[in-house]
């Protein structure tokens, strides 16, 4: 079985260079075909969070949904860490399982894990049953999905976040510095911006 690598497209409305996207561009390593598909998929949906959440911030600079996530953290600031994440600098992978031998890659409780500094994404085994990212429009609470996670490992490897806390809930309640510091915080915001304005 040959491994095949597809570089995941970008919708960006950013007009940035396609020859660019191509040099920046993570990209989905993964023998099984139709999960590779779903990887690719699903990457797009996080670049659609990650934008809207972008333009929604330069929309409404520090409304009340902002506040609520990034407290007085200056909007700017977390607008160009959503924008790193689209730009996505890389290169780097995204992994389905198995993991390439010796990544020495543990799951235990994560749905996924980005390797720093190389920036790669090891999907684990449960990152495959989230929810998908119409779930984000059809459940009433805000979902949990495997777009969002993408999101949460994006901003680690393109924004430098760390794990502060894993729920959204909790991400609420950190300090300024740690809201913006916190992968968690830019998946939840970007899912409720996208709940709030898309559905």
């Amino acid at each position: 079985m040959f491994l095949t690598k597809s570089l995941v497209a970008l919708a960006v409305s950013y007009g940035v260079a396609a020859a660019a996207l191509d040099k920046r561009a993570h990209v989905v390593v993964c023998a099984d075909p139709t999960n590779e598909a779903l990887i690719t998929q699903e990457f797009q949906n996080a670049m659609t969070l990650a934008t809207d959440a972008s333009q929604y911030i330069a929309q409404n600079g520090a409304d009340s949904l902002f506040i609520a996530y990034f407290k007085t953290n200056d909007p700017a600031v977390v607008k160009a860490k959503y924008d790193a994440i689209v730009n996505d600098i890389g290169p780097a992978n995204i992994y389905c399982q198995p993991f390439p031998a010796g990544r020495n890659v543990s799951c235990v409780g994560d749905n996924a894990v980005t390797r720093i500094p190389s920036g790669n994404i090891y999907l684990c085994p449960s990152w495959y049953n989230l929810a998908d990212h119409s779930a984000l429009c059809t459940q009433s609470t805000l979902a949990s999905t495997r777009s969002g996670t993408l999101v949460h490992e994006m901003s680690h490897a393109e924004a430098g976040t760390h794990d502060r806390s894993g729920t959204c809930s909790g991400s609420k309640n950190l300090s300024a510095a740690d809201a913006l510091d916190n992968a968690t915080t830019f998946s939840c915001f970007a899912r409720e911006v996208f709940k709030n304005t898309q559905c």
